[in-house]
């Protein structure tokens, strides 16, 4: 048989959800439930403390402040024997002697004698401070089994002081009643906030200032580094600058002393130089004037005496010694003519030597080998002048080839000491006269056949048709054999002159780089 349906009704409590049995749905029947147990438990506690009040005879102020006080004290004993040892340990910390001393004081002066001894029972001041600070960092629902827990124990408590009827009467007004279970929510259930502990919390931000400080530590530590580091590149900027700058100014004054020192050196080699050319310059001129006074010619042509060794005097290469002295203004330049002076010295010497010397003319003397010797010209043609004789004698390759009568210049205008070049060769050629008409050394225009040039100034080897005598004394004023004239009688203008016939000899037995030595 069929089953009769429920009739739907709506809820006359909140008009919405239906009902079946009765008029209230089933969200609105739990709803009035738990309102009643709460209203329940509320009277059963305010009847319980208005009893304990009216028999202890306290104000309700000291009344609710003695309940507060038992309530700590349970719960601080509840703690201690549920919390772990290093847990009660550090709530232990928290209180003092003193404020245990104190409440101590209060609860004596507030309570009777009776209620003191009760409440003394259940712990010290201590155990309450350590237990308020136990229940701050319990959970909820610890905090809620803690006060379950107390509010027995202080029952149990109180009734050690209180009648057994009247405490029996407490314990029943007490007693809650049961309720019904809550229904099983078909919902998912919230998940569980995980609450962190204010001691974690504060671990935390310690370690969190803790890291920031030792972070602004490093960035002060960095900082400083940064700053030292470039202190220290500065300092060590300033001293390579300051090395640079000192290695520089060192440099710069050794250049400086060095070229001091040279300087010095040079002006002391300048001074040297110039005192000895000075010294010797004067050292020639006074041995070729002692020299030629002490070996004066006799001409017995007009009973003259004259000067062998003119050509050394101011007349020749004196003079020429002389202005290359007084042009000087270089060490260079003076000791050019210290150079030029010992070679005219050396010259002088030979002279002196073949003055000495008897060999006959067509021989080879000693004199001239010296002269070869220190002027290395051993090697290729050589003609060599003697001016004590009036002899050339010419040489190849360090041998005599043939040997010729000659004159030089006269005393005025002497023939140069020296070693020369040959400059310059003409064959024929015309001889124009450097000095002016009515000069005694004008002469007009001569054609020569062979001229060789070997000094500036017109110095020339060459043929001279007007002369008839060569030989020793022509230099001088002599009777000529072809018969006297004004361009015969005497010396040359300083060419070094021949016959005809010895002058084609000796150009045609020389070349451009035949050298002439005269002495």
């Amino acid at each position: 048989m069929k089953r009769k349906s429920a009739v739907q009704i709506r809820c006359t409590v909140c008009q919405v959800n239906s009902a079946t049995d009765s008029s209230v749905c089933n969200s609105c029947r739990q709803t009035v439930a738990a309102e009643s147990q709460a209203n329940t438990e509320s009277f059963n506690r305010a009847n319980l403390d208005a009893t304990l009040q009216d028999t202890l005879g306290l104000s309700a102020h000291r009344f609710n402040e003695l309940l507060a006080r038992a309530d700590d004290a349970l719960a601080a004993t509840q703690l201690r024997d549920t919390l772990s040892a290093n847990a009660y340990q550090a709530l232990m910390q928290t209180g003092t002697q003193t404020d245990d001393a104190l409440a101590a004081t209060q609860l004596r002066d507030t309570l009777s004698a009776d209620a003191y001894q009760a409440l003394m029972q259940t712990g010290t001041q201590t155990d309450d401070a350590l237990a308020k600070q136990a229940v701050q960092f319990a959970t909820p629902t610890e905090r809620k089994e803690t006060r379950f827990v107390a509010n027995a124990e202080r029952t149990e408590r109180v009734a050690g002081f209180l009648p057994a009827h009247l405490y029996r009467q407490i314990v029943a007004q007490e007693q809650p009643e049961p309720q019904p279970e809550p229904p099983v929510s078909q919902e998912p259930s919230a998940p569980a906030v995980a609450v962190r502990p204010k001691r974690s919390r504060r671990k935390f931000l310690a370690a969190l200032h803790l890291v920031v400080d030792i972070l602004l530590v490093v960035l002060v530590v960095l900082a400083g580094l940064g700053v030292y580091t470039q202190y220290v590149q500065t300092q060590q900027t300033r001293a390579a600058a300051q090395g640079r700058l000192t290695l520089a100014n060192q440099e710069a004054l050794t250049a400086q002393e060095e070229t001091q020192a040279q300087q010095l050196a040079t002006q002391e080699e300048f001074n040297q130089a110039q005192q000895q050319a000075t010294n010797l310059v004067q050292t020639f001129h006074k041995t070729v004037s002692s020299w030629d006074q002490s070996h004066l010619y006799r001409d017995s042509y007009d009973s003259h005496r004259y000067p062998l060794a003119s050509g050394y005097e101011q007349a020749g290469v004196g003079a020429f010694i002389d202005k290359d002295l007084a042009e000087a203004h270089t060490t260079a330049e003076y000791q050019s003519v210290v150079s030029a002076t010992q070679n005219e010295l050396f010259n002088l010497q030979m002279l002196e030597a073949d003055y000495q010397d008897h060999t006959p003319f067509n021989q080879a003397h000693a004199s001239d080998l010296h002269m070869l010797q220190r002027y290395q010209l051993s090697q290729g043609t050589v003609m060599v002048v003697s001016l004590v004789e009036q002899i050339m004698r010419v040489y190849q390759q360090g041998k005599l080839v043939r040997a010729f009568h000659i004159t030089t210049g006269r005393v005025e205008r002497p023939s140069l000491p020296g070693v020369w070049s040959v400059l310059d060769r003409q064959s024929p050629t015309i001889f124009e006269s450097g000095d002016p008409p009515g000069s005694p050394y004008w002469f007009p225009n001569t054609p020569i056949n062979y001229a060789i040039l070997y000094h500036l100034g017109g110095f020339f080897v060459h043929d001279a048709p007007w002369r008839g005598t060569f030989g020793p004394g022509s230099q001088f004023p002599h009777r000529d054999s072809s018969g006297n004239t004004s361009y015969n009688f005497d010396g040359s203008h300083g060419c070094i002159n021949l016959s005809e016939a010895d002058a084609a000899w000796v150009y045609q037995h020389t070349t451009w780089k035949s050298s002439l030595v005269i002495y």
